[in-house]
């Protein structure tokens, strides 16, 4: 899926369903989560849609709307030796 964001137009891939699918996916931290393999999909999958061009007001809102920053200082957190964003 990665391979065709590039040039597929954004509204079909940067929606709240499609988004809010891939961040699921790499929010499952249970159990009974996808596999890690998958969930590197879905952030390459995410990564593409960022990096797509559009509009800078389109584009920051989308960013926004991630939540990206809070959301990796939490990724980070759960790091095997990682003190989240600060490192300690």
């Amino acid at each position: 899926m990665q391979r065709f964001i590039a040039w597929i137009d954004i509204g079909l891939v940067a929606n709240d369903k499609f988004v809010g699918l891939l961040e699921q996916i790499l929010d499952g931290n249970s159990l009974s989560a996808p596999s890690l393999a998958l969930r590197g999909a879905a952030a390459d999958c995410l990564t593409e849609i960022v990096s797509k061009r559009m509009e800078a007001a389109v584009k920051l809102n989308l960013i926004q709307s991630m939540a990206i920053l809070p959301r990796c200082t939490a990724w980070a957190a759960g790091f095997a030796g990682g003190g989240g964003a600060s490192g300690k």
